[in-house]
């Protein structure tokens, strides 16, 4: 594992931390180890950044389907508003012709 780990270090990553354990004081092991872990420290972070970016595009498509759900449900309720509309207006209609009903039977009409 280490030895795929290292072979993905950036040169530039290795030897700043080199050259900065270098400049501290540090022995030259010393200063090898800090260019070791400097350079797994870069490779963490390059991958991090590459799976911020995956979680990213993720979360992005999460919230156009979330949009797409909620624009369906909303024309839905749009569809059954006019519906209850329709019927609304048949029951009205119903009612002003049982009216006319009464009004005739009770008239003599």
């Amino acid at each position: 594992m280490l030895k795929r780990m290292v072979n993905g270090l950036d040169d530039k990553v290795v030897q700043a931390a080199v050259d900065a354990a270098l400049k501290a004081g540090a022995d030259l092991e010393s200063a090898k180890k800090a260019g070791i872990v400097g350079g797994v420290a870069g490779a963490a972070k390059r991958k991090l950044d590459k799976e911020q970016g995956d979680i990213d595009v993720l979360h992005r498509e999460v919230m156009e389907l979330e949009y797409k759900k909620w624009e369906l449900k909303r024309q839905r309720v749009g569809d059954m508003e006019e519906i209850l509309e329709a019927e609304r207006r048949a029951l009205l209609h119903e009612r002003r012709d049982s009216y006319y009903k009464r009004c005739r039977f009770w008239l003599g009409d």
